[in-house]
């Protein structure tokens, strides 16, 4: 009998979100607190911002969500995945923004199996005036902005991203829902 119990094809709840992927980036822990995020407006109309994970197993994704701010300013949203070379796997298309200051959940119609190794979370957001919760590391030295990328002029999310630098700094709080294998 081992020591410790063995995944027998177990299969595991997990949930990628950016508070998790830029936690160990940031050198203040307001991060995972929420304290450090906060309702602000898109960075550009139109544009995605791509947050870069990586997964060491595939993973089924089975809901995706972000978290609207403020004002949503009859605005919509595109939530997708991107494999590394900009390719996308997966794309909400537009979702009308719903509830202020709340979570928003759009479920793919049938369940995505994501490839393990390196992928884009991509939030594209129609409308200046939207605001969206973000956390902005500009004040603390993150090096995580630095992964960050960008497309201008991509509502919606295109099927090949061209990718570009993503200046803002601003981090989308957004994710997926799933199960890993």
């Amino acid at each position: 009998m081992p020591r410790w119990p063995q995944n027998l094809g177990v299969k595991r709840d997990t949930v990628i979100s950016t508070p998790h992927l830029c936690a160990p980036y940031f050198r203040e822990f307001s991060v995972m607190r929420n304290d450090g995020w906060a309702s602000a407006t898109w960075p550009l109309a139109n544009q995605a911002i791509f947050v870069p994970f990586e997964l060491d197993r595939p993973m089924r994704v089975t809901s995706a969500w972000w978290v609207n701010g403020n004002a949503l300013a009859s605005a919509s949203a595109d939530i997708g995945v991107y494999t590394a070379d900009g390719t996308k796997l997966y794309s909400s298309g537009a979702v009308v923004l719903a509830g202020t200051n709340a979570y928003q959940t759009t479920g793919l119609g049938l369940p995505l199996t994501l490839p393990r190794g390196a992928l884009y979370l991509a939030l594209a957001v129609s409308s200046v005036s939207a605001q969206m919760y973000v956390y902005n590391p500009s004040n603390i030295g993150s090096d995580f902005a630095c992964f960050m990328l960008g497309q201008a002029s991509a509502f919606p999310l295109p099927a090949v991203a061209t990718f570009a630098a993503y200046a803002t700094q601003r981090v989308p709080y957004c994710g997926l829902t799933g199960r890993t294998f």
